[in-house]
């Protein structure tokens, strides 16, 4: 099969079709586009989502919690938590392995998020570490990532195909350099400090720019 996600005829048909919900308390279930999915709880709404870095070598961590923590805000909930899985080569060294959680840590404290779990393991089923998070948050309304319609507004905060840019001038700079200014490469790469796509003021003007658009329709 080709490298990436499944074509989305086939997730469709061969996964999501099979797929029933069982239990009412789940108010979101699995759909192509959906990111996330939400439990009703008394008053209050509990979002799930999960995401595994396999494009990237480097700042791993930092890029799990900062993609996953971005669908939780996006729902318009507040992310409170994430559990961790990562794996390792069988050639991984102990510092390798320290300065990833180390990026975790330092990110969630950043966020004021908490780390509730994981799990860690040296495996040869994979060739390179494989890093994947599950983020949770909870709020008291969720909005879905599904269902646009026509003549809805859409508004966006930061820089479109950030993550990807970023991603791509970290894991390729030598190569760029000789096709990309080396001024915009630079520029590109200090995003993990000084964009709001790696800082709080995202996911704070997430959750206030959906508590407005609520607002403005009468549903918050």
């Amino acid at each position: 099969m080709d490298i990436g996600k499944l074509p989305n005829e086939i997730l469709r048909e061969k996964i999501l079709r099979k797929i029933r919900k069982i239990n009412e308390d789940v108010i979101v279930t699995p759909s192509i586009g959906e990111d996330c999915a939400a439990i009703k709880f008394d008053d209050e709404v509990c979002v799930v989502t999960t995401d595994p870095i396999t494009a990237a070598t480097k700042d791993i961590g930092k890029i799990g919690v900062i993609i996953n923590s971005n669908d939780i805000a996006s729902s318009g909930v507040r992310p409170i938590g994430i559990t961790v899985t990562l794996l390792a080569p069988p050639n991984a060294k102990i510092e390798e392995i320290e300065n990833i959680m180390d990026d975790i840590i330092k990110t969630c404290e950043g966020l004021n998020i908490d780390i509730l779990g994981g799990h860690t393991e040296i495996t040869d089923a994979v060739n390179r570490y494989i890093l994947s998070i599950t983020a949770i948050g909870k709020g008291k309304k969720i909005v879905k990532t599904g269902g646009a319609k026509v003549g809805d507004d859409l508004i966006m905060t930061g820089y479109a195909g950030l993550e990807g840019t970023f991603i791509l001038a970290n894991e390729l700079y030598d190569k760029l350099i000789f096709k990309v200014d080396k001024h915009i490469l630079d520029k590109v790469k200090k995003c993990s400090r000084l964009s709001a796509f790696w800082r709080l003021d995202l996911l704070q003007a997430n959750l206030g720019l959906i508590q407005c658009t609520m607002q403005l329709k009468g549903e918050y």
